[in-house]
């Protein structure tokens, strides 16, 4: 075996390096296929729940509909979206159900999964939040202006007739016709809008039973009117109301208690404004979309976050080709503006590397078995 020679491959090879920037970047490039730059929004008449670019200005289509007797869909409110597992919850008024289908789901398409049942304490939800934090779906219940509303909480991959795992509602806990609520887990609360009592209530996160709230905004300087639904903004400490009866947004400090002033209130003729009922939150581009649904108005509405006052939309969403019927709830997701479509290549760029490399093995190996076999 003369001239024989054994020679180690470098651990970090050229081949290896490839490999490492390549899985690194394919990581990078597949997460921001996920943040999508859209609006969801359901349509209570339509039965339906129709999605458009987050941009979307003036009369144009829906990208997708989900809708038609496969669905499920009757008179869906409530509206979330997972951009973690690709998934998209609706809760139906009527129904009493909770539907959860693909994020990119279109047409007439059944659930992948439904909680509906005696068992499941859903009674007129019409408002709905999803934990994924805590891996929980969060909804409100109006008991249909009743004596018993509530906020159940269920597991997300829950199907079918389940109990929720905690039921918050009492004639202690302030509920009176509840609709909208939004879980905040960064300080662990659940927070909930009461349009009959004119009230915001929080309670904490893991509350179960006839329990009180941990606040209440309430009172004639709220200048609150029908509340029907919110956000929470935990970036800025805010939260966010639409008003129905008022035709306005009022926004508060997240920590307010009791009879507080709104910081800010956006209200007035020019602000397109029309019985709205859904609100949604855009910290990324600092947007507030609101839900306008009054007659033939059916329009989505757009606002910078901090407007106050008599104010313009920046963007208004309505017409025939839009189908929007009587739109109820809204939920937006939004990538980072500057950062996304780089983000996009450079994942195709990290597959490419990550071919080559496996090229680059293979080559290698080859050459070596060659070499043995000379020797």
């Amino acid at each position: 075996m003369v001239g024989c020679e054994t020679r180690a491959v470098p651990l970090w090879s050229a081949p290896v390096r490839a490999l490492v920037v390549a899985t690194f970047l394919a990581a990078v490039g597949s997460h921001a296929a996920v943040a999508q730059d859209e609006l969801y929004v359901t349509n209570e008449a339509g039965d339906s729940v129709t999605v458009y670019t987050r941009t979307a200005n003036g009369d144009v289509a829906p990208i997708r509909t989900i809708a038609g007797a496969a669905t499920g869909l009757d008179h869906p409110a409530g509206v979330a979206v997972d951009t973690v597992n690709g998934e998209l919850i609706v809760v139906n008024e009527e129904a009493n159900s909770i539907t959860v289908y693909r994020r990119q789901n279109n047409g007439d398409v059944a659930p992948l999964r439904t909680i509906s049942g005696a068992n499941t304490g859903l009674d007129v939800p019409e408002g709905v939040d999803l934990d994924l934090v805590n891996d929980e779906i969060v909804v409100a219940n109006t008991d249909d202006d009743g004596p018993n509303p509530s906020i159940t909480v269920y597991r997300r991959t829950d199907n079918g007739n389940v109990a929720p795992q905690r039921t918050i509602t009492g004639n202690l806990t302030g509920l009176v016709d509840s609709e909208g609520v939004r879980v905040d887990t960064v300080n662990d609360e659940i927070v909930v809008t009461n349009p009959e009592d004119d009230s915001i209530t929080v309670y904490r996160r893991t509350d179960n039973g006839n329990v009180a709230p941990q606040r209440t905004i309430k009172g004639a300087q709220t200048e609150l009117d029908d509340p029907t639904d919110l956000a929470v903004d935990t970036i800025n400490n805010e939260i966010v109301v639409v008003n129905e009866d008022d035709n306005s947004i009022t926004v508060y400090r997240r920590t307010d208690d009791g009879n507080v002033a709104p910081l800010r209130k956006i209200s007035g003729a020019a602000t397109g404004l029309a019985t709205p009922e859904g609100v949604a939150l855009d910290t990324v581009n600092n947007e507030i979309f609101a839900t306008n649904g009054e007659g033939d108005t059916d329009t989505i509405t757009v606002y910078r976050r901090t407007a106050n006052g008599d104010v313009p939309p920046l963007r208004t969403l309505g017409g025939p080709l839009t189908g929007l019927d009587n739109p109820s709830a809204v939920a937006a997701t939004a990538a980072a503006p500057t950062t996304a479509p780089a983000l996009g290549r450079w994942g195709q760029l990290g597959m490419i590397a990550l071919l080559l490399g496996i090229g680059l093995f293979a080559l290698r190996s080859r050459w070596r078995a060659r070499s043995a076999a000379a020797l």
